[in-house]
């Protein structure tokens, strides 16, 4: 494989439908807008110093714009439907 090519990864039927509607979600334009709005309200600086929750309180919203943004790359990868998970290329095990 040269280093051009994405590798082909694993995952469940149910997965790659989910993987699917994130991207047709998230790549319409009104997703776009949105998407970008989620990023600039919860994509920023995370820390609020002396308060511990709210730090932590700030980096779960983040962590669930990022999932988005991980969906969709997941999105644009060769992706092999299988009914059981048996190697390291599985995506379930990413995400």
């Amino acid at each position: 494989m040269n280093m051009s090519e994405k590798p082909m990864l694993e995952a469940t039927k149910e997965k790659v439908a989910m993987i699917a509607d994130y991207a047709s979600t998230f790549t319409s334009e009104s997703g776009k807008r949105v998407l970008n709005d989620l990023k600039k309200s919860f994509c920023g600086d995370c820390l609020v110093p002396g308060m511990p929750d709210a730090t932590a309180y700030n980096l779960g919203l983040r962590g669930a714009v990022l999932r988005i943004f991980e969906m969709l790359r997941l999105s644009e990868l060769p992706i092999k439907v299988v009914d059981e998970l048996t190697t390291e290329t599985s995506i379930d095990k990413e995400v």
